[in-house]
């Protein structure tokens, strides 16, 4: 329980609020991504390291794939330099989170 605690106190000293982009059809951290690829349609929300789970659809911004979609808007073509090889997506769908 301390380890935890400790950990938690780190990752709150150490957390740094991000300002929105000023153009939301830009992906951007918290956004969810529709993708094309050539085995279909996937989508992610790009979130910070703490809460990356690919299996559910959250990948780190700072992963490949996330680093690549980065500033793209729907429509455009990305190249994601992967571990497994190059990879080709094209946005779909940029969807901004709505925040109250």
């Amino acid at each position: 329980m301390e380890g935890r605690i400790r950990e938690l106190q780190r990752i709150l000293a150490t957390a740094e609020i991000i300002p929105p982009d000023s153009d939301p059809s830009r992906v951007d951290l918290g956004d969810t991504v529709v993708l094309m690829s050539a085995d279909g349609y996937e989508t992610y929300t790009i979130v910070g390291s703490a809460e990356t789970d690919p299996g559910s659809g959250f990948i780190s911004y700072d992963s490949p794939l996330g680093k690549s979609l980065l500033r793209h808007k729907a429509g455009d073509e990305v190249l994601v330099h992967a571990p497994a090889g190059d990879l080709r997506f094209r946005v779909v769908e940029v969807r901004v989170p709505v925040w109250e």
